[in-house]
């Protein structure tokens, strides 16, 4: 098991979607402060005499870039890291000869979930680090105020982050279907279902039981919770906990049962 951590580290350091993600991600989070200000200075000087003035806020807190450190491209981008890096391998002869070596298939699948865990991570906080260098010559940024709670709060939405990829890593290595892991990337990254969600939500208070009224499926849906700047601590955990659990069981299971190409 080791030895295939290793093996898929290495994979995935030395992969160009990687480098290419990280590289995209991390222009993309360089330019949002020069951005912003660009607009509000737009706004400055096209703004009519009877309308209020707009006032740029100097002051900014580092907190709210830990805190919230990803846009809808990024977090689309990142995703879709993942569904290239859990695909790459199968149908290729690797991964027919690492499976083989081990007593368990699906140990492949854990495998790549636990790196995809730390890619997660270094692209996230890749994120959080451009998009504090670019917000540096346009913001006057307070590096301690309310840090501590930001901090509890990018590791729970990196914990939510990854009962994502656990869905995602059941239709591309599991299923091992490229399209279906594609599309859930892009829906989930970019929080497309919500519209889904209130459609289910709808039809799921129709029925008639009491504690079914105020039912909202986006409230227990990873990329719901993940597009809040602070979500319910212990709801999301639990949300993350159950998703990984019965997804990542079902894609070894699934993996386990079918054979490698």
């Amino acid at each position: 098991m080791v030895n295939m951590l290793k093996m898929d580290m290495y994979r995935l350091f030395k992969s160009k979607a990687f480098k290419v993600v990280l590289i995209v991600v991390v222009i993309l989070n360089l330019t949002y402060g020069p951005l912003v200000r660009l607009l509000s200075y737009i706004s400055e000087r096209t703004a009519s005499s009877d309308s209020e003035p707009v006032v740029w806020e100097r002051s900014m807190n580092f907190a709210d870039i830990v805190r919230s450190p990803l846009g809808f491209f990024d977090s689309i981008l990142i995703l879709l890291s993942i569904v290239w890096f859990s695909h790459a391998d199968l149908g290729h002869g690797y991964i027919k000869n690492i499976a083989g070596q081990l007593s368990q298939k699906g140990y492949t699948v854990i495998s790549k979930f636990i790196v995809v865990g730390i890619q997660n991570f270094f692209l996230v906080l890749s994120a959080v680090i451009a998009q504090t260098i670019g917000y540096i010559p346009v913001k006057d940024i307070n590096f301690t105020e309310e840090l501590s709670s930001a901090i509890g709060y990018f590791w729970l939405k990196w914990l939510l982050m990854l009962a994502i990829s656990a869905i995602i890593l059941l239709f591309s290595s599991g299923l091992k279907s490229k399209t279906a892991a594609t599309t859930t990337a892009v829906l989930m990254g970019g929080q497309i279902l919500s519209l889904t969600y209130m459609l289910f939500s709808f039809g799921i208070r129709k029925i008639p039981l009491k504690f079914l009224k105020e039912f909202s499926l986006g409230d227990y849906m990873p990329d719901s919770l993940m597009s809040e700047a602070e979500p319910p601590v212990v709801k999301s955990i639990i949300v993350s906990l159950v998703i990984i659990t019965v997804f990542m069981t079902a894609t070894v299971n699934v993996f386990n049962n079918k054979d490698v190409n």
